[in-house]
């Protein structure tokens, strides 16, 4: 991060104690803060009041308070403040008691009087043999019995006899025992105050059990229970047990006898907290951030996610998702966008699973006869994964999906065009990023950004064998090389002019790594040509182009590759004012790929080496080397092997794509095929060739034919009959003349 910028970031997201406290971690632990210097959220001054309440009161009565808060919003915090604070009192005993370490209620009520004697012996100085009998033999007895109390009713556990429980009773009153432990406190001049936390973390029937345990011993005198949870969730438990509806309120009310609402920690504050994780984050993973990067995460963020932050521990869930994410994608993809997406995983989850598997309306793919039911389709989002909200907070929400996925936005014009800059910001809204966000890594079929990046790093000490062996390394199957070029498609502007002479003479020699495969879109193996078309563009001077137009049709591999290059650097005679390469370097090229393509011609022919390509490689051939030796070399072929003449023919027949697969195949054979094959060899000689082949078979007497006929069958005998067709218009033509003279 440069200096101005990191600079700008800290001060936005940490308080000034912070900048002398926090130290950079890899994940921020959930858990509570253990002294007041700690408290970043004002909750010290109400955890002192509340202590100094209870140490200083006079009054015997045992006492049940509530700290009530959200899952997550600080209570552990807010009760180790108040230990803290209780801790400077000599009269207060303090009984820390975690229900979650007890599996059933018996055991849940035999260890919390076993934990209080045991506490209260290390605390009191006289009579502990006493206290400690009484409140085993109460703890005894209540894990015997089922002290619901409502009425001061007793009723038996399953399983346990009334024997027993008759037994217990006999060998003392309970209030007797009770008398003695209120007796001994006031005694000793102690209060006992014990904090339970974790109430709301419990399963209901253990919830049901802590608060079972509370409604038994809260008349002990000298006795105050602080009880920390989220009401709603504890409500619902107990609703469960004592008749449902509103019964789990009112059963909470008749324990709680002060209820006290956790302070709620103010935006600011929690904003502040949250970027103090971001910043960690950030600064782990060294990543660099600029202004305008830092500027536009800040706004969304206070703008659309802000609203959902409403406890530490969201903060901090947050920071740990970053933590995670940023070291996987950090290379990969757009950070401020993976700060964004992963802040509406963390605040918005319906929406979040909504956008994962819902890409094609939030990336604007759908149809263009679907387009019109992008706006209900958005109002179906929002209503289904947005319940809750206000109508301002889902306009802030929709401002930041359409700051991360610009198509979503109902009036939004974004052509093609942006598809490039897109992919060169690697943002969540190019379908060849979009996936990486939610997948935390590389797509089957895709290439790591970090590759390609080391692959122009090193290119320059490197030759250009060394470098096609590592560019043939980055893709391994023809999706991968797909994308491969694409990457390079929106890299040529900010390739460093130091390597593109050498990057050009790689990806030439590479031509067979290209899938050729066509359809209505230009084919990998053209769109590469087109790539190095544009580097070799980009060199400033004409001379500097011709002569790397010359290298390139000369190492080229195949000469396929070699002509396609050379096709896209030519200038049509339309188009001769914006030369890419000069006459006199168009003119070089074409003579040494024409050189090219004559030697490979001897020993093969070229209709069936590169059937695709053989028109235009022996147009080249005759536009720039010597025009009659093609016609030679034609007849030279077919005279050895008529079989030949068909699959020249089929090579100059366009190819149709059909079918889920877009499957090619030769559609039929035209007269701009007929004119093609006749500027190389005269077609009453191919007519002859086709006899000797077909004999009698030929039928020049009509055009269309099933599909079932053979390719070669057909297209000779289309040639046949626009033959016969262009003889009769010939004919007609002289005719016409002839009576006209």
């Amino acid at each position: 991060m440069n200096k101005k910028g990191k600079k700008k970031i800290i001060t936005e997201i940490t308080t000034s104690d912070q900048k002398n406290t926090q130290k950079i971690r890899s994940y921020q632990p959930d858990q509570p803060i253990r002294s007041h210097p700690e408290d970043r959220f004002g909750r010290w001054a109400f955890s002192e009041r509340v202590a100094d309440t209870i140490g200083l009161s006079q009054d015997p009565s045992g006492l049940v308070l509530g700290i009530y808060g959200e899952w997550g919003d600080g209570k552990s915090s807010v009760l180790n403040l108040m230990e803290e604070k209780l801790k400077g009192y000599e009269n207060v005993i303090i009984v820390r008691f975690n229900p979650w370490y007890f599996q059933s209620e018996p055991k849940l009520i035999e260890g919390f009087f076993g934990e209080l004697a045991g506490r209260l012996k290390e605390s009191l100085s006289t009579k502990t043999q006493q206290l400690g009998k009484a409140l085993n033999f109460l703890g005894s007895v209540a894990s015997l019995a089922s002290a619901s109390a409502f009425g001061g009713v007793v009723s038996l556990n399953p399983g346990k006899s009334i024997s027993q429980l008759g037994n217990k009773l006999s060998e003392d009153n309970l209030q007797k025992q009770r008398d003695r432990v209120e007796e001994i406190l006031k005694y000793n001049g102690k209060r006992v105050v014990v904090l339970i936390d974790d109430i709301d973390r419990l399963d209901k029937t253990e919830i049901q059990a802590v608060f079972k345990l509370v409604k038994l011993s809260a008349n002990f005198q000298y006795i105050t229970y602080i009880l920390a949870f989220d009401e709603e969730m504890v409500a619902s438990a107990l609703s469960e047990k004592y008749g449902g509806g509103e019964a789990g309120e009112k059963f909470i009310e008749k324990i709680i006898q002060v209820p006290l609402h956790l302070p709620v920690a103010d935006a600011i504050s929690l904003r502040k907290f949250t970027f103090g994780g971001v910043d960690s984050a950030i600064n782990i993973n060294k990543i660099e951030l600029n202004q305008e990067d830092i500027q536009v995460f800040v706004y969304e963020f206070v703008r659309g996610l802000q609203q959902q932050l409403r406890t530490p521990r969201q903060a901090k869930r947050y920071a740990n998702a970053l933590t995670f994410a940023l070291p996987i994608l950090k290379t990969e993809a757009n950070i401020v966008d993976l700060m964004l997406i992963e802040g509406i995983r963390v605040f918005y989850p319906d929406l979040y699973k909504a956008i994962r598997e819902n890409p094609d309306v939030f990336l604007g793919n759908i149809s263009f006869s679907s387009k019109e039911d992008l706006p209900e389709l958005r109002r179906e989002i929002f209503d289904k994964n947005l319940k809750g909200l206000t109508e301002r907070q889902k306009k802030n929400v929709s401002h930041l999906l359409e700051r991360l996925f610009p198509r979503f936005e109902e009036k939004g014009t974004y052509g093609d065009s942006w598809l490039k800059v897109w992919n060169k910001g690697k943002r969540i809204c190019s379908e060849h990023y979009f996936q990486r966000y939610f997948n935390y890594g590389i797509p089957p079929g895709d290439i790591e950004d970090i590759a390609l990046e080391r692959f122009f790093t090193n290119l320059e000490s490197k030759t250009v064998e060394q470098g096609s062996l590592e560019f043939r390394s980055l893709a391994t199957d023809d999706e991968q090389k797909e994308r491969l070029i694409e990457k390079l498609a929106y890299r040529i502007d900010i390739v460093s002019s130091e390597i593109i002479e050498k990057l050009v003479l790689v990806m030439a020699k590479n031509g067979e790594v290209y899938p050729e495969k066509n359809g209505f879109l230009l084919s990998t193996f053209s769109r590469a040509a087109a790539i190095i078309s544009e580097l070799v563009v980009r060199l400033p001077k004409i001379k500097s182009r011709d002569n790397l137009t010359k290298l390139v049709v000369e190492k080229a591999e195949p000469v396929s590759f070699a002509l396609e290059v050379f096709y896209w650097l030519k200038s049509p005679k339309e188009d001769q004012a914006e030369r890419k390469i000069s006459i006199q370097g168009e003119e070089a090229s074409g003579r040494i790929l024409a050189d090219r393509i004559g030697k490979i011609a001897l020993a093969d022919a070229l209709y069936k080496k590169f059937p695709n390509y053989s028109h235009r490689l022996l147009w080249v051939w005759s536009q720039f080397g010597i025009k009659s030796r093609i016609s030679s070399y034609l007849k030279s072929r077919f005279k050895k092997d008529p079989n030949e003449v068909p699959k020249f023919l089929a090579s100059l027949t366009p190819t149709a794509y059909g079918g889920d697969k877009m499957v090619g195949h030769k559609s039929d054979f035209r007269e701009d095929s007929y004119r093609s094959a006749s500027d190389f060899i005269e077609a009453k000689l191919i007519l002859g060739f086709l006899k000797k082949l077909y004999k009698k078979k030929l039928d020049s007497s009509k055009y269309n034919f099933p599909d079932e006929i053979p390719e070669d069958n057909r297209i000779s005998n289309q040639f046949a009959f626009i033959h016969e067709k262009m003889l009769k218009k010939k004919l007609d033509v002289n005719k016409k003349d002839d009576f006209q003279g």
